[in-house]
């Protein structure tokens, strides 16, 4: 767990748009 925080943010923040998406 060393990457940049804001990768992990943008990987969420891709799959909260996905979900969101989906329904």
């Amino acid at each position: 767990m060393t990457r940049n925080r804001d990768d992990v943010l943008a990987t969420a923040y891709r799959y909260f748009l996905a979900v969101s998406e989906a329904g």
